[in-house]
Order: C-alpha cells, then structure tokens, then sequence
C-alpha cells in the first residue's frame, strides 16, 4: 500500500537536530575566539606588552636599587620544562613633573634581568610610562621573570591558530549543515 504525502504534511525531521548543531557550532565559535584571545590576558604577555610600550614612549627618573634577590622558577607545566633562574630588582623612583621637577611622590617597582646587574642601594636610571607610573623598569631590565623567548611567542602562535581553526570549523558547520527551509523548499520542488 503506498500513500501519497503532500510537502506540507511531510514533517521536517532535522528541527531537532538543526538546532543541537547550531548550539554545537556557536560552542565551536566560542571556544575557538576565547583561545583566538586567551594569550592577551596571560600575565607574562601582558608585561612583554608593557615591555614594548616602554621602549618606544617612555620618561626617565633617577631610582635607587632597594633590594636584589636570586630567584628561580621553573618553565612549562607540571614538572615539565627546565629551571631558569634570575635576578628581581626591587626599587623606587620619584617620577617627574611637568618641567622635569622631580616633587612627585616615590613610586615602588620590580623588575628582572638574568645577571645580577645592580647592588642593594645603588643609583640607578629608570625607564617609566608617564601615563601610569606603575609601569616602570630599571634601564637595561625587564617587567616579567621569564624572558621573549621562542616559548611564548610559540604559545602564541598556537593560540592563534588553533582558535582559527576553531572559529573556521564552527561556521563550516553553520553552513554546511541541511537547514530545515532548505530542506521544506526541496521537498516542494521535487516531482514525485
């Protein structure tokens, strides 16, 4: 026995389904821009950022060196990478004014180098963003313990394209996926 169903009656079996993948493809999506975006709030990038910045704009103080200590941390994850040790460099520093007077209050800052290139109490010159203080570097040191070394810039280049990955495949499926209409316009136009 064989019966005939009109296209309107027919029901549209991929409703159900079209919308688990529309939730499965926004999910891709997301995850895909949250590791696109992930490195930027890493706080290592965030100094080598403000690395950067110093060595393009910045004022110069005179500081004193108030303490240098020996530290060691270990790179990778979970017992992973090797030992890397240097040098913390505890100091403060009066920021100029306008006219270059130096009447400011004492700002406190810590910066890294790998050799212990300055003594407790030593005068140093200090590298500073005028635009916040808090941002501010021995001259000759860096903001963060682990150095621009291939291991972040590494790390940085996955996050990218592994979240450009992500972010194609999820609109690859968006698109590529039978969409109900689609599938409703088929099932008119067919001939019997």
């Amino acid at each position: 026995m064989h019966t005939d169903i009109t296209p309107s009656m027919a029901p549209i079996r991929t409703s159900r389904s079209s919308s688990v993948m529309n939730f499965f493809a926004m999910m891709v999506i997301a995850v895909g821009a949250f590791v696109l975006v992930m490195p930027v709030w890493h706080p290592s990038i965030s100094a080598l950022r403000h690395d950067e910045e110093l060595s393009k704009k910045h004022a110069i103080a005179h500081g004193i060196v108030r303490s240098a200590e020996y530290v060691s941390y270990r790179t990778g994850g979970r017992g992973g990478g090797r030992q890397v040790s240097v040098f913390k460099f505890s100091f403060t520093f009066t920021p100029a004014n306008a006219g270059s007077a130096q009447v400011s209050k004492a700002v406190e800052g810590v910066c890294y180098a790998d050799t212990k290139l300055w003594k407790t109490a030593e005068p140093v010159i200090v590298e500073y963003n005028p635009e916040n203080t808090a941002i501010a570097r021995i001259q000759g040191a860096r903001l963060d313990e682990t150095a621009a070394d291939t291991t972040w810039l590494g790390l940085v280049l996955v996050c990218v394209i592994v979240g450009l990955l992500l972010i194609g495949f999820g609109i690859w499926i968006l698109i590529t996926r039978p969409l109900p209409w689609r599938e409703e316009m088929y099932r008119r136009t067919r001939v019997p």
